[in-house]
């Protein structure tokens, strides 16, 4: 709901702008504080401290399914996000 609130807002407008959107929310700061509990191993935190590849990928993940539920437009290509009229809706009401 929040990222679809984003996107609707026009703060979010890429999949890298969600991935950063993301390292600032709660998931964010504590898949950094306690990586284990949410599936990051000990590899993937050596190689990727900041988990931008683990936040991308959950950016993704959430797009994908955010389009498929008709609330935004997602160019998997370019990883342009958009909102759309069902977004714009659910993001004003929560809904």
């Amino acid at each position: 709901d929040t990222l679809n609130a984003d996107i609707a807002l026009g703060n979010v407008t890429s999949i890298a702008d969600a991935a950063q959107w993301l390292g600032c929310t709660y998931l964010g700061v504590r898949m950094r504080a306690n990586p284990s509990l949410y599936g990051v191993s000990v590899h993937a935190l050596e190689t990727d401290p900041s988990l931008n590849q683990r936040r991308l990928s959950l950016a993704h993940a959430a797009a994908t399914a955010l389009a498929g539920a008709g609330l935004v437009s997602y160019n998997k290509k370019s990883g342009a996000v958009s909102s759309m009229q069902l977004g714009r809706v659910a993001a004003q009401y929560y809904v």
